[in-house]
């Protein structure tokens, strides 16, 4: 997952303004538990912790990247391949691009 957060920072896809939906640790009056709600994403510390700020109330807590679920609304598996990234965080090779070529490139 480290490697997924610098390679994401680099292209400035996780960046702060973000909206990311994370699950994180509640202490009740029965114990404690593990909520999900939606962060923005205020700074990032050392690419472990994220320091992010509560929709609703306004709390400002730290996550790791491991407690996100949703980041702008899209799965991180999708949202990595928008960014032509793999899982562990290395550029996917592109493929055969596809329609018609320029004559330029015929000619040579």
């Amino acid at each position: 997952m480290h490697n997924i957060v610098e390679s994401l920072i680099k292209k400035n896809a996780l960046s702060t303004n973000t909206i990311v939906t994370a699950k994180y640790l509640v202490k009740g009056q029965l114990g404690c538990y593990f909520k999900t709600d939606d962060f923005k994403i205020i700074g990032i510390k050392n690419n472990q912790e994220i320091v992010v700020k509560n929709l609703t109330d306004d709390r400002t807590i730290n996550i790791t990247f491991q407690n996100i679920q949703y980041i702008d609304g899209m799965d991180i598996k999708r949202y990595v391949q928008v960014y032509d990234l793999n899982l562990d965080g290395s550029d996917k090779p592109l493929g055969k691009k596809r329609g018609r070529k320029a004559k330029a490139l015929l000619a040579a």
